[in-house]
């Protein structure tokens, strides 16, 4: 259980900064 909520938490950052690599 917690490794997958880790791996959630991983992939919400993994987005968040595609996200800001995206916008620039």
């Amino acid at each position: 259980m917690n490794n997958v909520l880790l791996e959630v938490k991983d992939l919400e950052t993994s987005l968040k900064i595609n996200n800001e690599w995206l916008a620039t």
